[in-house]
Parts: structure tokens; C-alpha cells; sequence
């Protein structure tokens, strides 16, 4: 059973795949802003959450190599999510 940080992102990876991501116009509302900041925040929660069980892993060495490399994707996944919604934060300017 995954800890609640990381069933969390699990939900935020699959509304990922099944298209559904937020866009931000030039004009954000706070309202808006808030959201992205919260399934930010929650994402590098669960980054940092993968990370130490990696880290915990691999010192234990009991785990299955199947399952390192596992962990290291869905670390890889979050990290591309976390800098698409830091990136859409910004509105697009010509210079």
C-alpha cells in the first residue's frame, strides 16, 4: 500500500495521462494560481517522498532491483509533471 502523499500523485499522474491538464491563460485568476500551486506543492511532496524511499531502498538492498527502477520512473514522471504545471504558470511572452 502506498503512503497518502504518493496515492496523491498517482491521481494527479493518471488525470496527466488521460489528457486532462489545466491551462493557464496570460490572465490567471487566484483562484486558479492557488490550484496549481497546491497540486505543485503536493507533486514535489511525493517526488520527495519517492526519493527517500529509493534512497531507503538501496541502502537495505533487500528490494528488487524491478522495483528501484520502478520508483526511479515514477520519480522521473513526477519531476516532468511538476516542471510542465511550473512552466504553464508562466504566461507566454514575445519578446
Amino acid at each position: 500500500m502506498l503512503p497518502p502523499i504518493l496515492a496523491a500523485a498517482e491521481n494527479v499522474g493518471t488525470r496527466a495521462q488521460r489528457g486532462i491538464t489545466p491551462r493557464l491563460s496570460s490572465v490567471t485568476e487566484p483562484s486558479t494560481t492557488m490550484v496549481f500551486d497546491t497540486e505543485i506543492e503536493t507533486l514535489k511532496a511525493a517526488h520527495r517522498a519517492l526519493d527517500e524511499r529509493i534512497r531507503q531502498l538501496e541502502l537495505e538492498r533487500s528490494a528488487g532491483q524491478l522495483e528501484v527502477q520502478r520508483l526511479k520512473k515514477r520519480k522521473l514522471q513526477l519531476r516532468d509533471r511538476i516542471t510542465r504545471l511550473e512552466s504553464s504558470r508562466l504566461p507566454d511572452i514575445i519578446a
